[in-house]
């Protein structure tokens, strides 16, 4: 396509270029209203207006400083009150590129055009030159509001064309404004005037393709054909991963074929009608409709020739009138439920190789072994090694070189651990669970299992996190009884009584445990007087050693009872 040079617009010499400009760009006849946007010195408004009277006042709104918008609204301008689609508008301020700064306006028109001619796009409806920059307007056949998304997607594919002439991707907008032809642009003193004119509308559609073709992307009609003609999908692997209905009873026909001559071509009794069965719904679903009979009453002679020919035309007829129907009526069996009809282990699966005749066991280590595989060969680590790396916090192996354990890391980060000490310890079951019910005994939350709250998990997760949160926790208060009996130790007295305590309830001695036997106030003085009596200047008892205690003592059995400091203890008066 040929576009014309850029030349002044060739427009009826009786009407004004702007108004026959807006009378083009918005119809009196179409649904809504242009919105504007006045920016004066002193105040500044925006509404919308009928185009009779914006044409009728153009005079004074050209003088304002006034801004159109591309398309029409009820109301105020804004996407929520957008009424019709009418224009598409593409802002190129080619100023900011130092390519194109300082070129003359002509001779970066003349380029854009050219450049579109090449793309494959229509020429514009108008070029305007806005005094620094260019519009180009493409006018559209009205389009409702719902087709918003389809037109903000055709804007981006052309402004993404025209991105080496400076496009503005800021002003994809339904609501976006531009300057009124015949205003004065006070940035750079220019007017904005209309540099080329065809005043043709276009069909969206058309229109929207000649954008995403020029920005190499895919037309409407081709996401249409994708998305009726999908692409298959890549085969993931060698399992039988999105078989068909006649592929996998296929498989797991060759399946019982194997199985029969595992068994060497004689079914054992007890599973001869399920094997029968079994085959005659693969030949329903892989199999020719005319030729079941045959190749039941087959296999039925070689392999079971005792079964009874009733229970052989009962297993035909059956097969016969399913292949018959719809698909929808045909017995469908998954592998694992003929596996189990037929007693197949997984052992036997493995070994035999079995492709589809496979147990509940055998299907899940092959889809675990499959899954490893894919990792492995994605460079992930397996557990083993992970928890070879990551079991440091739970083996400390700080302790058994006996330092501290930022030392241990400090070392380990410079290299000068011991071979040994980089490996984790392998510990049994029994350490182990020593290890576990000595943290369970001081408080440590980790050890305690899956079976945490809520909260007790959190802590948990926090004192990871924390290494140097003290996690020792804070001591019981002691139980009324218990500080009662507090009380009554430091005092001295039997808070039960009232009466003071001479001598402990028991006391050890060299010759074992011995229990005290009560004392009255008199007794106790009597035997104050004579430990004064034996007292010798220096303090000590001038008692001979192993005295006869026999008195008010009487030996009781062993037990963990405090040891009193000294025999003055035994006779200190009552407080």
């Amino acid at each position: 396509m040929n576009h014309a040079a850029p030349t002044q617009p060739a427009l009826n010499t009786h009407i004004d270029p702007t108004e026959a400009f807006l009378r083009q760009l918005h119809p009196t006849d179409g649904k809504g209203h242009p919105a504007m946007l006045v920016l004066g010195e002193a105040t500044s408004w925006s509404r919308t207006q009928c185009t009779r009277n914006l044409t009728s006042n153009l005079p004074i709104f050209q003088e304002a400083g006034t801004y159109i918008s591309v398309n029409a609204f009820h109301g105020k301008r804004g996407a929520k009150n957008l009424s019709e689609l009418r224009a598409v508008y593409l802002d190129l301020d080619y100023h900011k590129l130092p390519a194109w700064r300082g070129k003359p306006v002509a001779e970066v028109e003349r380029a854009l055009l050219d450049h579109l001619d090449r793309k494959g796009v229509t020429e514009p409806s108008f070029v305007l030159r806005s005094g620094r920059g260019l519009y180009a307007i493409w006018l559209l056949k009205p389009l409702p509001p719902q087709a918003t998304k389809r037109y903000l997607a055709a804007a981006s594919a052309l402004y993404e064309t025209c991105a080496q002439f400076g496009a503005d991707v800021a002003s994809i907008d339904v609501a976006r404004v531009f300057r009124l032809p015949g205003t004065v642009n006070p940035k750079s003193g220019r007017n904005v005037q209309i540099s080329q004119a065809s005043f043709e509308r276009h069909d969206f559609d058309v229109l929207a393709d000649q954008f995403f073709l020029s920005a190499n992307r895919p037309t409407r009609g081709e996401l249409r054909d994708r998305k009726r003609n999908p692409k298959p999908k890549p085969h993931r692997g060698n399992m039988p991963v999105g078989l068909t209905g006649p592929q996998r009873f296929a498989m797991l026909r060759s399946d019982l074929e194997q199985l029969a001559a595992i068994w060497g071509h004689s079914l054992p009794e007890g599973v001869r009608n399920n094997w029968l069965h079994l085959y005659a719904t693969c030949l329903t679903h892989c199999g020719k409709p005319g030729e079941i009979a045959q190749e039941v009453e087959a296999m039925a002679q070689w392999l079971a020739p005792r079964l009874k020919s009733t229970e052989v035309q009962a297993i035909i007829r059956s097969a016969e009138n399913k292949a018959r129907g719809d698909w929808t009526e045909k017995y469908r069996y998954a592998g694992k439920t003929m596996a189990d009809m037929l007693g197949v282990s997984a052992s036997m699966a493995r070994t035999h190789g079995f492709k589809q005749l496979l147990p509940v066991n055998e299907r899940k280590r092959r889809k675990a072994a499959k899954e490893q595989e894919r990792r492995k060969a994605r460079g992930c680590q397996s557990r083993e090694d992970w928890l070879a790396d990551h079991s440091v916090s739970a083996d400390k192996p700080w302790e058994t070189l006996g330092v501290s354990r930022s030392t241990w890391y400090r070392r380990k980060q410079q290299g000068c651990l011991p071979e040994e000490a980089r490996k984790p310890q392998a510990t049994d079951g029994k350490e182990n669970h020593v290890r576990q019910v000595r943290a369970r005994n001081r408080g440590d939350l980790r050890s305690r299992g899956p079976h945490l709250s809520t909260y007790a998990r959190q802590i948990t997760r926090l004192n990871r996190t924390c290494p140097q949160r003290t996690r020792s926790r804070r001591p019981a208060r002691p139980k009324p009884e218990q500080r009662r009996r507090q009380r009554r130790n430091e005092s001295g007295r039997d808070t039960r009584t009232g009466v003071a305590s001479f001598l402990p309830h028991a006391l050890r001695t060299s010759r074992g445990t011995v229990e005290v036997s009560p004392q009255t106030p008199a007794q106790a003085e009597s035997q104050n007087e004579k430990a004064t009596e034996t007292r010798t200047e220096g303090g000590r008892s001038n008692r001979p050693r192993g005295a006869d205690l026999s008195g008010y003592v009487q030996p009781v059995p062993d037990r963990q009872i405090p040891r009193i400091a000294s025999d003055a203890d035994l006779h200190s008066p009552t407080r």
